[in-house]
This record gives C-alpha cells, sequence and structure tokens, in this order.
C-alpha cells in the first residue's frame, strides 16, 4: 500500500497486486501454527503462490 503522500511503502514486504500474503504475526496476534502450517501446505500442494508477510 502506497504511504499517505503516494510514495512506496517499504515498511512491509507485501505489495497490492502481487501474490498472496499469509499475515503470520502483527502487533497484536500471532497466528495458530497448526493453521499456517496447514495454509501454506495446502497453497504448495495446489501450486497458489503466497509470501509470508514479516511483522
Amino acid at each position: 500500500m502506497p504511504t499517505w503522500n503516494g510514495s512506496k511503502n517499504t515498511q512491509h514486504n507485501a505489495e497490492l497486486g502481487n501474490e498472496p500474503a499469509i499475515f503470520a504475526a502483527d502487533s497484536r496476534t500471532i497466528a495458530h501454527l497448526g493453521l499456517l502450517t496447514h495454509i501454506v501446505a495446502t497453497r504448495e500442494r495446489e501450486q497458489v503462490p503466497y509470501k509470508i508477510r514479516q511483522p
């Protein structure tokens, strides 16, 4: 997402228009490891592109 002034936001490693990002954690929550593992395994099995977004 662009920043408030329209410049490229380099704070996050996910961008609109690219492959879907899986959010493993943010400032308040951490994803359940079993759910995260299941999502990644399913995407790999079905050959769906993804990336893990780092907090």
